[in-house]
Parts: C-alpha cells; sequence; structure tokens
C-alpha cells in the first residue's frame, strides 16, 4: 500500500549517493524529504466534547509508519520506493486542528545496476532480485603464530521491507556471496589455498534485527598451507636419548577434519597419518645423529612400541602419539625383557626365580595372534629347566590386562623353582606336602597322696611304678590337585584317611608301640590349601623309647 499525502508542504530535501567499498561503484541513491501537513479535527469533533476523534487519526497515521518499502505519493505525485522513517507532532495539543511532519527516505538505483559485470562475484550482485539499503562487506587474512592462516569473510546487508522475507533474502544472498569463486588477488599465492579450502570445515555466525531487518554474517576458515586435502596434522616430535644408547623418537599429532560436516570425521584420516609417522621419525633420527654426531648404527625399528589416541568430537579433532626405538631388546613386533634369581630360604632350599615383561607392539585390539607371546613364555620355561633340571616349579604364570574388549600392551610373566622335596609331581592327591613333627620328652608320672594333718602340705608326690609318657604331634600341611574339569570348584572331599594313615606310620616310626592318638584335627578351604594335625602319646619303654 503506498504512502500518500495531500497538500502537504515540502521542508526539506537532501541527497546522499552511497558507494560499495573505496568508490567501486554507486550502490545507490538516497533521497531525505521532510513534509509537513495538516492535522485538522474540526469537521469530525464539531462538539469539542473530547479527543477520541483526535487520537484516532492520530493512531492511524502512526500504525501506517512502521517502515515498510512502497511507493511515497506527495501531493500526487510518486517519488519513487521509500520508508516512512519518522513522524511527530510540533504543537502539544493537537485536539482540533495542528500539524504532523513525516520524515521520508527514498532510494534511487538500489539493485546493483550500475556494478560492472564479473567486478567481483560475477552475476550474483547484478541478479539481486529487490532493493538493498544498506550493504557492507569486510575480508579479513591474517598469520597466525602456529604457521597457519585465518580467513574471515564478514556481509552486513540490510534490504527494504516489502512486506516479503526479506531476512531469507538476506541468507540466500549471503550464502552465494559466501560460495563464490572470489579472486583474493591481495593474499598472492596463498589465494589458490583458499579456493582449495573454501568448501572445508568452516564456522559461520549470523545475526538478525527483526525491527530494521538489518542482518549480520560472518564465515571464519583456518588455512593450513601444508595441506589441500580434507584434513590438517600438525605434528611435533620428541628424541629421548638412554644412558645405555637406546633412542626414542616420539611424535605427537593432532589431526583435523576439513569435512563441512557434523559428524566426526577425524578418525577417518587415523590410519594414514600413522602410516607416514615411521618416514618422519626416522628422518630426524637421521639429522638428530649427523648433528650431534652420535654415530648410531641402529635405525628406528618400523613397528611401534607405543602408540594412543585422544578423541574431541567438539572440534572435530584427533591427538595421537606413536613412539619408536632402536631397542637392540627389540625382537620383530615386541620386545622381551627378564631378569634372574638364584636364592635360598631359611630352611636351607634354593629357589630360582625369572620375572619378565613382553611388550607387543602394534595398535590396541590388533592383536589377534598371540602366538609369539606364547614362544617368549616357553623360551623361559626351557631357561629354567636346562639349568635347574630337577628342581619344581612353585608358580608358574602369564598375566595380561583385557580393558573395554582390548588387550594391554604389556604381558607379565614369573616362574619360581624350588629344591624342596615337599613339592610333589604326578601326585593324584597332593600338589604339595609337608610333614613336621615336634616331640616333647616322656616325663616321669606322679601320684597325689593327701596326708592329714601335715603341716604346712598335706600333698605328697610320689613316682609311681618308674611310669614315663611322652608326647608327638605330627603337622601335616600341603596343598590338594585341582580337579581338571572345572579348577574353580571348591574341595569336595578330603583325604582324611590317607593323613591319618601318613600321621600314624610317621608318628609310631621309633616310638613305642604302647600308644595311643589323643586329638586330631583338621581344615581346608577353597584354595586347596589344607592341614591335618595329630597328637600322641605314648609309654616310655624300658631300656629306652
Amino acid at each position: 500500500m503506498a504512502y500518500t499525502f495531500s497538500d502537504a508542504t515540502l521542508l526539506t530535501y537532501e541527497i546522499a549517493n552511497n558507494f560499495l567499498g573505496e568508490g567501486l561503484f554507486s550502490l545507490n541513491s538516497k533521497k531525505n524529504i521532510s513534509i509537513r501537513g495538516i492535522l485538522d479535527n474540526r469537521y469530525t469533533n464539531l462538539d469539542s466534547d473530547g479527543v477520541k476523534e483526535s487520537i484516532d487519526k492520530i493512531k492511524i497515521i502512526t500504525d501506517s509508519t512502521f517502515g515498510v518499502y512502497d511507493d511515497i505519493i506527495i501531493n500526487g505525485i510518486n517519488l519513487g520506493k521509500g520508508t516512512i522513517i519518522n513522524v511527530s507532532f510540533p504543537r502539544n495539543n493537537p485536539i482540533r486542528i495542528g500539524e504532523y511532519v513525516y520524515t521520508i527516505e527514498i532510494t534511487n538505483d538500489a539493485d546493483f545496476s550500475y556494478a560492472p559485470t564479473g567486478l567481483v562475484y560475477g552475476n550474483y550482485i547484478t541478479g539481486i532480485s529487490g532493493v538493498i539499503s544498506n550493504f557492507d562487506e569486510n575480508f579479513r587474512f591474517q598469520y597466525e603464530n602456529d604457521g597457519r592462516y585465518n580467513y574471515n569473510h564478514e556481509i552486513n546487508i540490510r534490504y527494504f521491507d516489502d512486506n516479503s522475507d526479506v531476512i531469507t533474502k538476506s541468507k540466500n544472498l549471503a550464502e552465494n556471496l559466501f560460495n563464490d569463486n572470489v579472486s583474493l588477488g591481495l593474499i598472492g599465492s596463498y589465494s589458490g589455498i583458499y579456493k582449495d579450502l573454501r568448501n572445508k570445515k568452516n564456522y559461520f555466525t549470523e545475526s538478525y534485527n527483526l525491527i530494521d531487518k538489518s542482518c549480520s554474517f560472518s564465515k571464519n576458515i583456518i588455512i593450513d598451507t601444508k595441506s589441500n586435502d580434507n584434513y590438517t596434522n600438525r605434528v611435533s616430535h620428541n628424541i629421548t636419548l638412554d644412558t645405555n644408547g637406546k633412542i626414542t623418537v616420539q611424535e605427537n599429532g593432532l589431526i583435523t577434519a576439513l569435512d563441512n560436516t557434523l559428524n566426526f570425521t577425524a578418525e577417518n584420516y587415523f590410519d594414514n597419518a600413522i602410516a607416514n609417522s615411521y618416514t618422519r621419525c626416522q628422518n630426524l633420527l637421521t639429522t638428530y645423529s649427523q648433528k650431534y654426531d652420535l654415530k648410531t648404527s641402529d635405525n628406528l625399528y618400523t613397528q611401534p612400541f607405543d602408540i594412543g589416541k585422544t578423541i574431541n568430537i567438539l572440534d572435530n579433532s584427533l591427538s595421537y602419539r606413536i613412539s619408536y626405538v632402536n631397542d637392540p631388546a627389540f625382537e620383530g613386533n615386541l620386545i622381551n625383557k627378564y631378569n634372574i634369581n638364584i636364592s635360598q630360604d631359611n630352611r636351607g632350599f634354593q629357589v630360582y626365580t625369572e620375572n619378565g615383561e613382553i611388550i607387543k607392539v602394534g595398535q590396541l585390539g590388533t592383536m589377534s595372534n598371540l602366538n609369539d607371546i606364547k614362544n617368549k613364555y616357553q623360551e623361559a620355561q626351557s631357561r629354567a629347566s636346562s639349568a635347574y633340571p630337577t628342581f619344581k616349579y612353585i608358580n608358574n604364570s602369564l598375566s595380561f590386562n583385557l580393558v573395554n574388549n582390548y588387550y594391554d600392551n604389556i604381558f607379565n610373566y614369573s616362574l619360581e623353582k624350588t629344591n624342596d622335596n615337599s613339592i610333589l609331581d604326578n601326585d593324584p592327591y597332593y600338589k604339595s606336602l609337608d610333614v613336621k613333627i615336634e616331640d616333647q620328652a616322656p616325663f616321669a608320672s606322679t601320684k597325689e597322696y593327701i596326708i592329714p594333718n601335715k603341716i604346712p602340705k598335706n600333698l605328697l608326690f610320689l613316682y609311681g611304678n618308674n611310669v614315663e609318657i611322652g608326647e608327638r604331634n605330627i603337622m601335616i600341611n600341603g596343598t590338594l590337585n585341582r580337579p581338571n574339569s572345572n579348577i574353580w570348584y571348591s574341595p569336595t572331599s578330603f583325604p582324611v584317611q590317607g593323613l591319618k594313615s601318613l600321621a600314624i606310620e610317621r608318628g609310631l616310626d621309633l616310638v613305642s608301640t604302647e600308644s595311643f592318638i589323643d586329638n586330631i584335627n583338621y581344615s581346608y578351604g577353597s584354595d586347596y590349601n589344607f592341614s591335618f594335625n595329630v597328637n600322641i602319646k605314648y609309654l616310655k619303654a624300658s631300656g629306652g623309647l
């Protein structure tokens, strides 16, 4: 609906030409006009009793000036399309007759018709449908401290409000301008990098003013000059030289995906970054050795001995570490370290001990075949058998961790052998059996006699028939064999009779046949360890035990 004014008086008239950039071309021409009109309520408010009629007319005027862009018709002349910027009432009491003042802005040539074809944006600017009140644009391309370049493109747009969806028009225009193949000659050789990466990972901000319909858009891209792929990888290295001559090179990397997607894609490039890490680390070791004249003869082993990664879903990045070593203990795809100790316990028995670790190299979760671990463990058993063939095992174990379906890289094993004869081999009942005997020498038995009126004592102790009684304790300790069917079952039976016979056999050795069992007690638990104790008392035989 056009803005129509009758009997208006011109107050002011100004013309301003707006240019895009530094006088690049004319964006539009704006005319600012102020007009004055008479607000006459004498014919509608004849009785002068109220102010309703005046208020209604003022309301009609103010309601019609909500900033819509439309034709401006003054005293029958169409001045073009424009917007009502302001309306005011100079007199304080325009109840019957008063004045109103309109400030109007009329825009001409607001469709970029003067823009030279293809100068900046090809056909996007000259093909804009509709008219634009303001257009402002800013490019920023700067070098960052970490060696990357930061590209920022800002656009501010305001369409005239013609009762259409000007917010969507602004968004569509900004999208076209952001995606256009802009020729950025000012950044020299890096303009090609921008063209390669402008559709990769980028960040947008946008804001809208729903009152004046102005919109602001910003697009930001971090450009890595070393990459024109779908990801960047920023790496750093650490070199460690041990006192034994072993050199370790660790690479730390940060993979940032440039895919312009909401999905996490950084992990897609992890394997590729790892595949190229050995060459980078070996080249660094070569340079390091030559610079400091280390005369390093061993190259890094191609298999890493340590690897890990951390995922950051929020910024679509992945950090990792990977280490290579020239350790002479490195055998193929593992390292086997162990130490052997020979000792003697307080009972005089010798103990052979080997404790070792097997470091399995390779990415966690990829170790489907563990035969090499088994072979190194069997080599340790062969060493123990060759050195002490008659010794028997006390402990023989191999352990590793299983966390969230991933094997830990380090396997630990322990071998322990002894010449203690209490350790049994191939016994149907016992894994170990130890018998100890304690004797209490025979002593004379006494008999008590009560003597009346004997002071100070009323008891008399006399030897009776030269009887002497001795005592023997047989203590049997050991471990039962676990069943082959299910080693986790607790023992359900206990060889009481067998242990009793063994105790009697050992207990009657070298003692009188005139003996008796005074007490038996035993215990065993789910760990298959047991104790069996027998107490025997016997008479001292004449002339001996």
